[in-house]
């Protein structure tokens, strides 16, 4: 079964306009690689084979037109096929396992919104075995050292660590050396990555569970804007501008 990315939640959006949108806030990502993360390069299979993965976002600020996203979290987990490399399986839309959870604290405008918000960020994809997006508790809690994941109650959870190798002083302070990382994230907004690690990573959806530990982590900060153009609904028409 081959689902739309977004579809399911994008069908609920009321707006078909070209609507203006920005995004700007934290990335964190976990996987099952070990550290580190060969997958981006596409020259070389996930250390285990496979991928399993998680990428977790935090809106500093976003909005879609009028409507602010303030504050929300938004995570993508994902499990490629075997012996395919990542972005070659991503690109074709072919998944193992697909699933999207959106923050349960949006309000009625803000979950029209997200799936706008969504589109103008990825795109539309074609993606085999995608789960209808859901709306769960998610929460990410710790600061640039350190991040606790937890989706649905638990279940999805990381501890994750950005990885020290070194100390600085800076204006009397003292400031943690990191490992930056270029080309590493699937996104091009996706910016000032450092290499972490997990200090646990679980996950159980049906038949998808994993439990891993000392994996491939990365800390991020993101920001894209743009338009998003939404498709008329049947029998509706565009209204040119004058």
């Amino acid at each position: 079964m081959r689902a739309m990315f977004f579809a399911v939640i994008l069908a609920a959006s009321t707006a078909w306009a070209d609507k203006p949108f920005h995004a700007k806030g934290k990335y964190y990502e976990t996987c099952a690689c070990a550290v580190s993360c060969p997958c981006a390069t596409n020259q070389f299979l996930p250390t285990e084979g496979h991928c399993d993965a998680v990428m977790a976002f935090h809106f500093d600020k976003a909005a879609v037109g009028k409507v602010k996203l303030d504050g929300l979290n938004l995570a993508v987990v994902m499990k490629s096929p075997k012996d395919q490399k990542v972005v070659d399986a991503f690109a074709k839309g072919d998944m193992d396992h697909f699933a999207i959870y959106i923050d349960e604290k949006a309000n009625d405008a803000q979950r029209a919104a997200f799936p706008e918000l969504m589109q103008g960020m990825f795109g539309k994809m074609e993606i085999k075995n995608a789960k209808a997006p859901a709306f769960v508790p998610i929460t990410l809690e710790g600061d640039k050292e350190t991040q606790k994941i937890d989706v649905d109650g638990g279940r999805l959870t990381a501890d994750i660590v950005n990885i020290k190798i070194g100390e600085t002083q800076r204006a009397g302070k003292t400031v943690p050396k990191h490992i930056k990382m270029e080309g590493v994230v699937p996104f091009p907004w996706v910016k000032n990555v450092t290499q972490g690690k997990s200090n646990s990573f679980h996950y159980e959806d049906g038949d998808t569970k994993w439990d891993y530990k000392d994996r491939n982590a990365f800390f991020g900060e993101f920001a894209t804007k743009g338009k998003v153009a939404m498709a008329p609904k049947a029998g509706e028409k565009k209204e040119e501008p004058e």
